[in-house]
Formats: structure tokens, sequence, C-alpha cells
């Protein structure tokens, strides 16, 4: 089961020269850090597969995120859980982090980004 983290709304501003992650241009996607294929996590709001497959080909940014969930099902066979449909500010920072933190890994490097957050619920 891979663990997912959300956020159904991104800032739009920038965040001491970070561009919010809805603005990571696809073609820098490359950089992003891979999941972990023992212990996957993928926050709530994302928008653009991190597999390890999916690293040097072409990168889809998807409108919606259930296609991205259809995405991780069919084609590199992962489901994960559904997300909650209520979170308290507190549940859904860590989504919101995760979010910056590849953000981050993909505009400064993930030396720069430090630990991945890890939310306590979907």
């Amino acid at each position: 089961m891979v663990r997912v983290q959300g956020v159904e709304e991104q800032p739009t501003g920038s965040d001491n020269g970070v561009k919010p992650y809805l603005s990571i241009d696809p073609a820098d996607f490359h950089k992003a850090p891979r999941i972990d294929l023992e212990d996957p996590i993928i926050y709530r709001g994302e928008i653009f597969c991190r597999h390890p497959d999916c690293s040097s080909k072409k990168v889809n940014r998807y409108t919606q995120k259930s296609i991205v969930r259809k995405h991780y099902r069919k084609e590199h066979s992962i489901e994960y859980r559904p997300f909650s449909k209520i979170l308290n500010a507190s549940e859904e920072q860590p989504h919101v982090d995760g979010l910056r933190w590849i953000a981050i890994c993909v505009q400064r490097g993930q030396e720069q980004a430090g630990a991945a957050p890890v939310p306590r619920k979907w």
C-alpha cells in the first residue's frame, strides 16, 4: 500500500525564490526525487509521476489527481488508498510541505531540500 499526501490548493506566490509545485515546468521534473518502491509516499495534490520507471520518459503533467492514481495503478501496479475527504490543519500540513519539498528538490537539488515530510493521514 502506498502512502499518499494531498492538498487541494497550492499557493501561487513564491517562497524564498522557490516556485510552487504547480508551477514546476514538466521539462525540469526529471530532477524530482523518485518514490521509494518499498515504502512509497505520494503526496496529496501531486500531478506528476515520480516512479523510477518514469524518470527518463517524457514527463506528463496530469490535469487531475485521479488520472495520476490511474497511471500508478495501470503502469506501475501501485494502488494507494483514497485520500480522506477532510483533514485538519496539522494533518494537511505534511502534504503541503511534501509538495514544497518536491519543488525545492527540482529547483535547488535534493541536498538543499532536507528530509521528505511523512504524513500521518491521507
